[in-house]
């Protein structure tokens, strides 16, 4: 292909475009369904229909005191000191449990280091080391329609003091 008309190609995709988005807005203020795909693809952003539940999970930390209490602190404060954009990945990485992601690879807060830095961070926010750690694991599941919330149990990853 010569200069020319690689030059055209993209002038007809610069108008192209912009077209194809004015018709996506059309066909969205109709009450119709996105036109996907075109010529350009969507992005892939979680949709919900009406009417399905809300899914998540949810992660804490049981804090097992040296006097026999227990304090529940949730992941969220665990893990501040981190942009909460990485929380969810952080926990994935570092905090779940083999049997939920099928490889001993995401329980890192085992290795020396990241157990270090757990029990430094709990020691900061409680004031006092625990001689236990567990981190739970739930599916919550919410209905739209009552707004009741159901949390079921997935797992537990357990951490001894060392």
């Amino acid at each position: 292909m010569n200069r020319t008309r690689i030059r055209r190609l993209f002038q007809a995709l610069a108008v192209l475009l912009p077209l194809q988005y004015a018709l996506v807005g059309l066909v969205q203020l109709g009450g119709g369904r996105e036109p996907w795909p075109l010529l350009v693809m969507p992005g892939f952003k979680a949709t919900w229909h009406e009417g399905m539940p809300l899914l998540s999970q949810r992660v804490t930390f049981v804090l097992h005191r040296p006097d026999g209490s227990i304090r529940h602190l949730p992941a969220d404060t665990v893990l501040a000191e981190l942009p909460y954009s990485h929380h969810r990945a952080m926990l994935e990485a570092f905090f779940r449990p083999a049997s939920l992601s099928g490889t001993p690879e995401t329980e890192r807060i085992r290795r020396p280091d990241a157990r270090r830095w757990l029990w430094d961070r709990l020691q900061t926010l409680t004031g006092s080391t625990p001689v236990q750690v567990d981190i739970v694991w739930e599916a919550l599941r919410i209905d739209p329609k009552t707004g009741a919330l159901q949390a079921q149990p997935l797992d537990t990853l357990t951490l001894q003091r060392p």
